[in-house]
């Protein structure tokens, strides 16, 4: 039973440290992702599109701000956990 758990408690543990305030911003900073998580800060925006489409996301109700993975870790990540399990 606990071999089962453990996989489902670290992706627990990892999710909640994507959600703390420190990484959110410091993602946003070096990769221009936007969490979507309430506690993220429309203050750390340093661009005029990502604060025009925080003002958007707050008139209309149905607009959301795409969160899109960084390249890098698109490639480096997703692709070779595939090449690791042999899943896609």
């Amino acid at each position: 039973m606990y071999i089962l758990l453990a996989p489902q408690e670290e992706a627990a543990d990892f999710l909640r440290f994507l959600h703390r305030e420190d990484i959110m911003q410091l993602m946003y900073e070096k990769a221009g992702a936007v969490t979507p998580d309430s506690r993220f800060k429309p203050e750390w925006f340093n661009t005029n599109s990502d604060t025009a489409i925080n003002k958007w996301t707050n008139e209309y109700p149905l607009f959301w701000y795409q969160y899109l993975l960084p390249t890098n870790l698109e490639s480096e990540g997703a692709i070779a956990s595939w090449t690791v399990t042999g899943s896609r």
